[in-house]
This record gives structure tokens, sequence and C-alpha cells, in this order.
């Protein structure tokens, strides 16, 4: 049995960046690596113009510079705020999880 190296350690620390446009495939090439493609079943150009509107992010350990997470903020569905979004589509690498499944919320 071979035993993964654990995504984050103690003592490693995680940043939360927002994905510019030019970085758009980051989390794009991330969820199609981990073989999660239809559970978004997102076309590239769905991230490439939630980037261009600043709303993909990922999520990096800085330890390894590797990314460990992804997720796009959109509209929370209330018309009347411009100023309310949730979290849509959030996704961290399964080996960060103990089932050694990728978490979706």
């Amino acid at each position: 049995m071979a035993l993964r190296r654990a995504v984050v350690r103690d003592q490693d620390r995680i940043d939360v960046r927002l994905t510019g446009e030019a970085e758009y495939l980051i989390p794009f090439t991330f969820i199609e690596a981990l073989n999660e493609g239809t559970l978004f079943d997102r076309p590239a150009h769905a991230f490439l113009e939630a980037a261009r509107e600043r709303r993909l992010f990922h999520v990096l350990n800085r330890a390894t510079d590797n990314i460990i997470g992804t997720g796009i903020i959109q509209g929370s569905g209330d018309e009347k705020s411009a100023k309310q979004a949730e979290v849509g589509g959030l996704m961290f690498h399964p080996g960060r999880a103990a089932s050694g499944s990728a978490r979706f919320w």
C-alpha cells in the first residue's frame, strides 16, 4: 500500500487567490485532473468569464505552491442586493480529506 503525502501539513500556510484572466486554466485543469469534470460540467470559457468578472479563485499551499482547491463566487439569487454573493462549486483536493474523495460544498 502506497502512502500519500498530505496535501497540507502542520505549519503549512495556505492562500486564497483571486484567479486572474491569464490564469483561468489553473482551476479548470485542477478539476479535470481530478477527473471530476462531470460534476462541474462547465466548459473552459465559463472559467474564463468568471475570471474576467473577478469571481474565480483558487487555494494554494504556500509551502509547495500546489493548488489544493478552487471555487466560483456567484450571486445569491437576491436580485434586490448586488452586494450579496455566495461561494459555488467549492472543491478541495481529495488528499486533504480523510476519505480520499473530493469534497464539494
